[in-house]
């Protein structure tokens, strides 16, 4: 009789962990990133009372089964509901929900923890996470493009900004591409002008017009054969000459009045076509077949085919920032130094000669920028943080990786969103892996409000029923009790 009593008493205890298991989930309905529970009972030993026995041909009697009282019930398990939460759109700028597996990476003096909240913070210089340190990958200069940045997965490390990232330096181009298409039927006087800008390595933005000249196939002079088209390339010379010169006109800021002259030189990139002394034009051929480039040609250099690249050199001052001439040794008056712009690769590889398509020809900027302050940050799908700064430029100042584990459920929770690993969860690797992120939105809590309260339900009733046992068997007491009346 007192073991109805205990085992009662067995279900009452399981089925309150249970209830403070749905109140937990129910109180961090609204906790973004939060992952419910869920309890599940098994019984508990059992006292035989009589073991099983088989077949006995002797006594011609069949087997029995073995008799067990159980002893109540205990906890079989909680686990964790990891299934990916709703997205709550935000708009902000640094919240980032993750998509899929994964967490954000986290530290504090006491270690590394790991969260799927992405309610990110930034005071200017680092990254956080609810006053955790948001760890991730930092950008570094890029060695193959100076004034360029690239982002190097490797051990993860506190995500900073540096005093260095508030400032972008000015650059001076180095590349551009040159896109789009030159039709014929669009010249004027035999030529297609168009603007190019770029860049000095104070700032300064600059103007020069480059023209096109169109070469019939059978003028004498064409670059391969009389089958193919040949275009010359040459920036627009000073006055009204069709001959290319040595010297042209750029504009600062574009602007047509005030012009100054500078000095130019145009060659083959020497890992090309190395020793070809540069000229003040190159000639483009045009394949008939399909309106590509099929060769670049400078000066008296034999025609180079499959080329697409070509570099130029423009030597100038510039008046409104030149420096005060200064008195050098014996009160001799010093000459500000002329600044040199330095080569500019111009890939043409861009461009077709097709008559099918109106003049289209486009110079991008490949690089090349003014000076700028950091204005606003932003994050993208991959993780990567972006600056923005006031000369329009964008540039990566970090990303943010996720860590993978093989059994996130094997997670341990510590409190405030944070997660540790367990024995059975799989360990971090230090470095983790890019993920999918999705900016301005917040993963919400992926409790499921209806199903809890299903559960409050059929727990409560549990309870009752447990209770129940009790009473009864107190009164089972009290009627043997009453015997003794």
């Amino acid at each position: 009789m007192m073991r109805s009593l205990f085992s009662g008493v067995s279900g009452l205890r399981v089925h309150q962990s249970r209830m403070d298991v749905i109140g937990n989930n129910i109180a961090n309905v609204n906790t973004i990133g939060f992952k419910s529970s869920r309890m599940t009972f098994s019984d508990a030993m059992s006292q035989r009372i009589a073991a099983a026995s088989g077949d006995n041909p002797e006594t011609g009697r069949a087997g029995v089964n073995p008799m067990q009282i159980g002893l109540g019930a205990n906890i079989g398990g909680i686990d964790n509901i990891m299934t990916q939460g709703a997205a709550q759109r935000t708009d902000r700028a640094l919240d980032a929900a993750i998509q899929g597996n994964g967490f954000f990476v986290v530290s504090d003096v006491d270690g590394t923890y790991f969260t799927r909240a992405g309610n990110i913070d930034w005071n200017g210089n680092r990254f956080s996470i609810g006053g955790m340190q948001l760890m991730g990958w930092n950008a570094v200069p890029d060695p193959t493009r100076p004034g360029s940045y690239i982002v190097q997965q490797g051990t993860v490390e506190p995500l900073v900004t540096p005093a260095s990232a508030h400032f972008m330096d000015p650059s001076a181009t180095t590349l551009i591409n040159a896109i789009g298409n030159l039709n014929i039927n669009d010249l004027v006087d035999g030529h297609i002008i168009r603007p190019v800008e770029f860049f000095d390595s104070i700032g300064n933005r600059f103007t020069a017009d480059v023209r096109f000249t169109f070469h019939p196939p059978d003028e004498e002079g064409s670059l391969t054969d009389n089958t193919t088209s040949t275009w010359t390339f040459n920036f627009l010379p000073m006055g009204d000459g069709d001959e290319p010169s040595d010297v042209t006109m750029i504009f600062p800021e574009g602007d047509r009045d005030r012009g100054m002259l500078v000095g130019l030189q145009i060659g083959v990139p020497e890992d090309i076509l190395p020793g070809v002394a540069p000229g003040n034009s190159a000639m483009i051929d045009f394949s008939p077949a399909n309106g590509r480039i099929h060769g670049i040609r400078v000066g008296d250099a034999p025609p180079t085919e499959d080329i697409a690249r070509l570099e130029f050199a423009l030597f100038f001052t510039v008046p409104a920032l030149e420096p005060p001439s200064v008195i050098g040794e014996e009160g001799v008056v010093d000459e500000p130094p002329a600044f040199n712009s330095g080569f500019i690769r111009f890939n043409v590889d861009g461009l077709r000669q097709q008559m099918g398509q109106n003049t289209s020809f486009q110079a991008l900027f490949a690089d090349g920028n003014r000076p700028g302050t950091l204005e606003d940050i932003s994050i993208g799908g991959d993780g990567i943080i972006m600056g923005r700064y006031s000369n329009g430029e964008m540039r990566p100042l970090g990303q943010i990786p996720l860590a993978q584990f093989l059994n996130p459920a094997g997670l341990e929770r510590v409190g405030n969103n944070l997660w540790i690993p367990s024995a059975n969860s799989g360990t971090f690797d230090g470095v983790g892996a890019t993920g999918e992120l999705m900016a301005g939105t917040l993963e919400m809590s992926n409790v499921e409000l209806s199903g809890e309260f299903t559960d409050m339900i059929t727990t409560q009733r549990g309870f009752q029923a447990n209770s129940r046992v009790i009473t009864t068997g107190d009164e089972l007491l009290q009627e043997l009790v009453n015997l003794k009346r």
